[in-house]
């Protein structure tokens, strides 16, 4: 597990032949383990009776939430599998329906497993980390990224007895959806000189933004305090994550908005519930990941990216001429001074690398570096 998701984390690797892939760096705080916790069913067979009077609490539940649907018999049986029947799983089940209805835009009469991307491979057992602790008053991972139950060390809204809490991959999962929100709220397109800078000076009243200047400090560049208490009532509040999140992205970034709505409410059911989504997350993610890119616009030939990519192309040639130019003649790398970690760094031509580009161009970000390992 990662855990220190965060702009400066994330690079983007061009191949010879042009193609882009993501890569992750700066492990210096990941965490592993070797042991593993069976994930057994928590809930005990029903009879045929039982079942069918607690799929009628199930279908009530949904038409009390103004839902015209039906859920196959697959659904609930996998919901009693999480969570307790008595009184979590048809919740579960209403919540789990209403989300994919109210994101996909769908009008299906009967939901299936698939819908709910509950149809995967199941997990039989789960990383155990408890024995994995942070030292006395550390915590590990960057500011304006982290979840929400990070930085207040505490479950915030799950429906059950908390154990003591410990970082997990959902929490990553949630750190890599505030990378992506930071982008499409403080930047207008790609490249350098891109960001919303006028729209948060107080000084320019035709450009001025109060409400994406608000958002940007109770989320991002605030205190900790502030932060922990921003987030602690997003993952509340549905209605404040559309106010303050998604209503503040810049007009470039609106067709991201559905993947957005689709990731924070997957998220929201991890975290309330403790059930298929928590245990089963990059599944989630991936899936809606998959189906959103078809959906986004082709902007590899747009003006703006062109003028990008010309751009790191020039700075790329740039680097490898310096590099070339210091280092001995008939070798291709580059000593580093005696003790350090690495002895070399290997230069190979054919591969280019770009940073990625978000909230380190804006001033606000710059007097403002949140250090990896924040205090308690």
């Amino acid at each position: 597990m990662h855990r220190d998701i965060s702009t400066g984390n994330i690079l983007i690797f061009r191949d010879s032949n042009g193609e882009s892939f993501g890569r992750l760096m700066d492990y210096d705080h990941a965490k592993t383990t070797k042991e593993f916790t069976p994930l057994t069913p928590k809930a005990k067979d029903l009879s045929d009776d039982d079942f069918e009077e607690f799929k009628k609490t199930v279908q009530s539940l949904i038409k009390f939430d103004k839902l015209s649907t039906v859920v196959e018999d697959d659904v609930v049986r996998e919901a009693l599998k999480w969570v307790d029947f008595s009184w979590i799983a048809a919740p579960y089940v209403m919540k789990s329906v209403g989300v994919f209805l109210s994101t996909s835009g769908s009008q299906k009469s009967r939901i299936s497993m698939s819908d709910l991307r509950w149809d995967n491979e199941p997990i039989k057992q789960w990383p155990n980390f408890l024995n994995r602790t942070h030292r006395e008053g550390e915590r590990t991972g960057t500011l304006p990224f982290m979840s929400g139950e990070v930085i207040a060390r505490t479950s915030l809204v799950f429906h059950g007895a908390e154990p003591r809490f410990v970082h997990q991959a959902i929490h990553d999962l949630e750190s890599f959806l505030w990378v992506l929100v930071r982008i499409c709220m403080s930047r207008k397109g790609p490249g350098i000189g891109m960001g919303r800078e006028k729209e948060l000076d107080i000084n320019k009243p035709g450009f001025y933004n109060p409400a994406l200047s608000h958002a940007l400090v109770s989320y991002f560049d605030g205190t900790e305090d502030v932060l922990k208490e921003s987030k602690a009532k997003l993952l509340r509040s549905t209605e404040r994550f559309e106010n303050d999140i998604v209503k503040n992205f810049d007009p470039y970034f609106e067709p991201f908005k559905p993947l957005v709505r689709q990731w924070w409410n997957i998220i929201i059911l991890g975290y309330m519930y403790r059930a298929h989504e928590f245990y089963n997350i990059h599944h989630h993610i991936l899936r809606i990941i998959d189906d959103a890119l078809p959906t986004l616009p082709d902007e590899s030939k747009a003006e703006a990216t062109r003028k990008e990519l010309t751009r790191r192309e020039k700075h790329r040639a740039r680097l490898l001429g310096t590099f070339k130019s210091t280092a001995p003649a008939g070798n291709t790398s580059i000593s580093t001074p005696p003790g350090s970690p690495r002895t070399s760094l290997i230069i190979t031509p054919p591969l280019s690398y770009q940073v990625l580009h978000s909230e380190q161009d804006s001033p606000s970000a710059r007097k403002q570096r949140p250090s990896k390992r924040q205090k308690m």
